[in-house]
């Protein structure tokens, strides 16, 4: 499956990318946090949501194949 993953703020930053396209083989939310805890250990120290077609999901969630989006926390004020 072809999936389309965007970054936000800080997590862009440790990426150096916007967004990119990854084939992969695995079909949930926590399955592709570990993906990407390997391609990027720095990943690992920050708390972020994913949201999947524009919902926020947990890591049980089933991928669709869509548009998967990393978003970093969010401050109020």
């Amino acid at each position: 499956m072809k999936i389309k993953i965007r970054y936000y703020g800080q997590l862009a930053e440790i990426t150096n990318k916007n967004e990119e396209f990854l084939s992969v083989n695995i079909n949930t939310v926590g399955a592709l946090k570990r993906l990407l805890s390997v391609q990027y250990p720095e990943l690992e120290k920050f708390q972020f949501q994913f949201a999947q077609d524009n919902t926020i999901v947990d890591e049980n969630q089933k991928l669709n194949g869509s548009a998967v989006d990393l978003l970093p926390p969010f401050s109020g004020g």
